[in-house]
């Protein structure tokens, strides 16, 4: 697993003024709003430059010729399975991260101690994660109380849900989160 790199920009007064003057903009997005997460400075800052990166690459160009910006927002980079459930672009927070560099998951998602028994039938589905450097988590859903497998590496590789079905027929979902992509081991497996 590597680990998080920080990354030091100069910025004039003007530009930081900018950013904070964005904090409250930020907060009010509905998505902000209904997660309940706290915007900061750090937290603006990310997002301009995630989204700056997103939106050079998405008019990419030779210096020579520069491209106008479209004022379209940048295609998904893969489907999520439930579009009802997609975080739009524009409105997608960012995360913050603790002092390792690991993403701090927001609350009420718990990670699953060591103490805690993994139901054989998901032993293989659980080597599958913790050797590719995830771990198990869980949290509730409504009135359900589920288990994923979630990277708090920001810098992670992707990694394809685990491919064999269960006993009785059941695959592990994906859902994406504004604190990256979860895998969803479904009740009964």
């Amino acid at each position: 697993m590597t680990q998080a790199k920080k990354l030091y920009v100069p910025v004039s007064q003007d530009e930081l003024d900018l950013l904070d003057s964005m904090i409250e903009t930020v907060a009010a997005m509905p998505l902000v709003l209904e997660l309940g997460i706290s915007v900061s400075r750090a937290t603006v800052a990310r997002m301009a430059l995630v989204r700056g990166i997103r939106s050079l690459q998405a008019n990419e160009a030779p210096p020579e010729a520069p491209q106008a910006k479209s004022s379209a927002p940048p295609a998904p980079e893969k489907p999520s399975p439930s579009p009802k459930q997609d975080v739009a672009p524009d409105d997608q927070p960012t995360f913050e991260l603790n002092s390792e560099g690991l993403i701090k998951p927001p609350n009420g998602w718990e990670r699953w101690s060591k103490g805690e028994r993994i139901p054989q039938e998901q032993a293989d589905v659980h080597t599958y994660y913790t050797n590719h450097g995830w771990e198990r988590w869980w949290g509730t859903a409504g009135k359900e109380q589920i288990s994923f497998y979630w990277n708090r590496n920001p810098d992670a590789d992707h990694l394809d849900p685990w491919p064999k079905k269960s006993g009785n027929g059941k695959t592990v979902s994906i859902q994406e989160t504004p604190w990256g992509e979860g895998h969803i081991v479904p009740h009964g497996w």
